[in-house]
């Protein structure tokens, strides 16, 4: 088996959702993905969407 070069960052926020692609012989961001994180207004109270 090869060895892994690359990993993945998720960072779930109060306002933003990312994830980042990292390259582990650099430490380098190769890839970002971004999207607004905004509050779901349904039951049982409003909260972060975390599962979508």
């Amino acid at each position: 088996m090869s060895a892994m070069r690359h990993i993945a960052v998720i960072d779930i926020g109060k306002t933003n959702a990312k994830v980042a692609l990292v390259d582990l012989a650099t430490l380098s961001e190769v890839a970002l993905r971004r999207m607004a994180n905004a509050p779901v207004r349904q039951a049982p109270y409003p909260h972060h969407d975390v599962k979508a």
